[in-house]
């Protein structure tokens, strides 16, 4: 009979997410994760698999996370285009006050795996996608209100912002320099002001 775990695997799951985050897919050796979790190899192995299979599921988990904050987000009742400002105020604000410069997993998950890891790939090319119906329906929202113009599809535009939002997040890998993001946001969001 299988002995019951001595952990909370939610929370040690969490602390693989916060590693992988920091340092990386290549840089996080096994040693640092059995570290970093607090469980020997055994207890590793026996409940996420090998590395990599930790990884998917850190991965899988952000992602489950930070979906269900930005559906929640996007679905409040204000002005369409007052939640779209607030999305990269907050995102940009968000990137700044991070000591570490982490970026956003999933961003740095499609820089560093995703053009050679098939899994990582429909990972990230699925929370693109959703993040995108997300932010189309906001816009469509918005055109309808008159806040936002309609010379480009919302589909066009949901396409853009979240190309400029993850590029932001790219950015603040680097330079996370409040004025400069910004400036890109106001940019961004001048696109969408309607056209008299």
């Amino acid at each position: 009979m299988p002995r019951p775990k001595a952990f909370d695997e939610e929370a040690v799951l969490q602390k693989a997410v916060n590693l992988f985050w920091c340092r990386g897919y290549e840089a996080t050796s096994v040693q640092d994760l059995v570290d970093g979790l607090g469980i020997n190899r055994a207890s590793l192995y026996d409940t996420y698999g090998d590395k990599r299979e930790l990884y998917i599921k850190a991965l899988e988990h952000y992602r489950d996370t930070e979906h269900n904050g930005f559906c929640q987000w996007m679905d409040q009742s204000r002005p369409a285009i007052d939640l779209l400002r607030d999305l990269f105020t907050g995102g940009i604000r968000q990137s700044v006050d991070d000591p570490q410069q982490k970026g956003c997993f999933l961003v740095n998950a499609t820089i560093e795996l995703a053009p050679h890891d098939p899994a990582i790939a429909r990972i990230v090319a699925a929370n693109q996608r959703t993040f995108e119906e997300r932010l189309r329906q906001v816009i469509e929202r918005g055109q309808r209100e008159g806040s936002i113009n309609r010379a480009h599809s919302a589909a066009d535009l949901a396409r853009f912002l979240f190309t400029t939002f993850t590029g932001l997040k790219v950015m603040s890998r680097t330079r996370p320099d409040l004025s400069a993001m910004q400036a890109v946001m106001d940019v961004a969001m001048s696109t969408l002001q309607p056209i008299d």
